[in-house]
């Protein structure tokens, strides 16, 4: 099974990653970007003093394995947010709008409508 994320974070993330399976002698760092999507597979293996590396698509082209440590972080930190956390959470701030609508609250409907923009420029 697969899984889809897409990074939210607004100056992006770095990945850790090999290229090919276990036969690469060095490991890279990627850079992404905010609305970069993220694949990540069931396919991965371990390496001794590094952990699992996992089989990640990046945009639907490039195949990395990257550093599972590295996901597991950037979604303890919310870079990355799955389809169905991303829909939460613009369902939410879609409900704030309505309130802050509700209460003539200007300040907040400010914020939220940046928020809400920002997010909506990902999904």
């Amino acid at each position: 099974m697969h899984t889809y994320f897409v990074v939210v974070h607004h100056s992006g993330m770095t990945l850790k990653y090999l290229q090919n399976h276990p036969s690469a002698e060095r490991m890279d760092v990627m850079t992404l970007k905010k609305g970069d999507q993220l694949e990540i597979t069931n396919e991965g293996f371990y390496v001794h003093g590094l952990g699992w590396l996992i089989l990640t698509v990046i945009n639907g082209q490039t195949k990395i394995f990257v550093v599972y440590n590295d996901l597991e972080k950037h979604i303890q930190q919310k870079f990355i947010l799955n389809s169905a956390d991303l829909e939460i959470k613009l369902s939410l701030w879609r409900d704030q709008i309505d309130q802050s609508l509700k209460e003539r609250n200007v300040e907040w409907f400010k914020f939220i409508s940046r928020k809400l923009t920002s997010l909506k420029s990902v999904g």
